[in-house]
């Protein structure tokens, strides 16, 4: 199995540094200098919120790093995700393969595909999901990369305990699950329930399929099909 060149580690490890800077850094700084603006005033309109912080320098430094380090993270020509997958066909193919014969996944391959997702790079992920085979693992990969304090999904985990600490089912749907990271907590939690998750994506759906459940017995299934 092939793995990243080191330099494309690095890379993503400088990317994830800047994460970590602009989450625990200019994060709480931005949001304490909007709470003085006015002396803690709240303007009543968000327009107005947007006027009083968006022309400071620390604002503009803040979403610089935002709309920059998720395009290096993705789209570098060198060590971004896309070169890396794209250089790696071979282990692209052996991680899905499981995908192929899976009863846990249904496709449709004449599904229309909405102008909005064909058009817009959600998360500047280049091509959306839809793009590339790769594209649910680019999506995997970027997304552990999120939350750089907390366990790989641990905010899904907690999500999932939230929900059932209210009440059992026996069957759940997740409308958008991508390749999983809220159905599977789900599904692990309610052994005894059929968890399906749907999405315009085929390429997470066939890594959530390829992935399955970790929990043995559980009934967790994924379906790309159009909602009216």
């Amino acid at each position: 199995m092939s793995t990243p060149l080191r330099a494309t580690v690095a890379f993503q490890e400088l990317i994830g540094s800047m994460r970590q800077h602009w989450a625990n850094q200019l994060y709480p700084a931005l949001h304490e200098r909007y709470r003085n603006i006015d002396h803690g005033a709240t303007p009543a309109m968000a327009d107005q919120a947007i006027a009083q912080i968006s022309q400071t320098p620390l604002y503009q430094w803040f979403a610089f790093i935002e709309r920059h380090y998720q395009r290096m993270k993705y789209s570098d020509p060198r060590w971004g995700l896309a070169a890396n997958f794209e250089s790696r066909p071979e282990w692209v193919r052996e991680r899905l393969a499981a995908a192929e014969s899976s009863p846990y996944l249904e496709l449709n391959p004449t599904l229309p595909i909405p102008a909005y997702y064909r058009e817009i790079d959600i998360h500047q992920h280049p091509g959306n999901l839809i793009g590339a085979d790769y594209d649910g693992l680019m999506y995997q990969a970027s997304a552990t990369s999120i939350h750089p304090n907390t366990r790989r999904f641990e905010a899904h985990e907690r999500f999932g305990d939230r929900v059932l600490s209210r009440r059992r089912f026996q069957a759940v749907l997740n409308m958008g699950c991508g390749f999983g990271k809220c159905t599977f907590p789900i599904a692990a939690r309610l052994p005894e329930a059929i968890v399906t998750g749907i999405d315009l994506s085929a390429p997470c759906l066939r890594l959530a399929a390829a992935t399955r459940c970790p929990t043995p017995g559980c009934q967790t299934r994924a379906s790309r099909s159009a909602m009216h």
